[in-house]
């Protein structure tokens, strides 16, 4: 594009940032990060999610929490989809508590958590072994109709056999 005269936009870069996280490329994602400063963009919310959630993907847990600190120290406030992010990358390193409370977190801001934040966070309860309270979440929210896909007690029911056995 510069080659061409045509200077790329913030969109742009975002769409190449996402794409290279979400083929598992997250070091090249990084190396667009000072390309994307000499043109002078800030990184935006969804810069941040694309590079947390491939963190999260990989494994990387504490690089995402770095970004995810990062954001925040930019002003940058995260969305109901960057909270699901992060209370599964909570979940899956076992701080399931803390997933929790981020949950609450959300919760309090007056947001409202998707299917995806609840199924992370039974999911982990569940790996944990504290299958009391994934049942205790689980009953809580099929209570209402928005949330038909949250682990349904089939679902549940056979993650708890297979934990068990």
């Amino acid at each position: 594009m510069k080659e061409n005269g045509c200077l790329p936009t913030l969109r742009c870069y975002n769409v190449l940032i996402d794409g290279f996280c979400k083929n598992g490329r997250t070091d090249e994602a990084l190396s667009l990060l000072s390309l994307l400063r000499i043109d002078g963009f800030p990184l935006n919310l969804q810069s941040y999610r694309s590079l947390i959630n491939s963190f999260i993907h990989a494994k990387r847990y504490s690089e995402a929490y770095v970004w995810y600190t990062k954001m925040f120290k930019r002003g940058i406030v995260p969305d109901v989809t960057l909270y699901a992010i992060m209370i599964r990358g909570l979940s899956e390193e076992g701080r399931v508590g803390e997933a929790a409370k981020m949950l609450d977190e959300v919760i309090g801001m007056g947001l409202v958590p998707d299917a995806y934040c609840y199924n992370a966070l039974i999911k982990g309860f569940c790996d944990i072994g504290r299958l009391d309270q994934a049942r205790s979440l689980q009953l809580e929210v099929s209570k209402d109709e928005q949330f038909h896909n949250c682990y349904n007690e089939l679902q549940l029911d056979q993650y708890v056999h297979q934990t068990i056995n």
